[in-house]
């Protein structure tokens, strides 16, 4: 998982770092499109955005932090097999999806992630680094 946090208020709305304007750049989602001003950072003292696509890259200059939230296989296929909210990961195909994706995918998460966060300890403690890595 990428975990995002965006100080509102302290980047121009029109990222400097060589982003396109936040108004036109848009990402695909489920089908969907979805862009910066969708984000609702008006009233917000942090927004936390979780994700991970192609394309995200494009959007990394608008965040003052980018947070790699990580866990070793082993923990990850536990939680998926645990979990009821969501049946994703209960198929072997989608467990191996996932195990695939920590060999491939999370290496060049890590390369731009600020900050790594293990998350095999409580949720708590994974949510108080975090609020404390951002400044928060």
């Amino acid at each position: 998982m990428c975990a995002h946090w965006r100080h509102a208020g302290t980047r121009p709305s029109t990222p400097t770092r060589g982003g396109a304007s936040c108004c036109r750049t848009a990402a695909r989602y489920g089908g969907r499109t979805l862009s910066r001003h969708c984000w609702p950072t008006e009233d917000a003292d942090i927004l936390f955005i979780a994700g991970c696509e192609q394309n995200q890259v494009q959007f990394h200059p608008q965040f003052d932090h980018i947070i790699l939230l990580s866990a070793p296989p082993g923990t990850l296929a536990e939680r998926l097999a645990a979990r009821t909210s969501n049946v994703f990961g209960k198929k072997p195909e989608e467990l191996r999806r996932v195990l695939d994706d920590v060999q491939t995918v999370e290496p060049l998460l890590r390369r731009v992630a600020d900050h790594e966060v293990r998350t095999m300890v409580p949720l708590d403690e994974v949510v108080t680094t975090v609020l404390r890595l951002v400044g928060a």
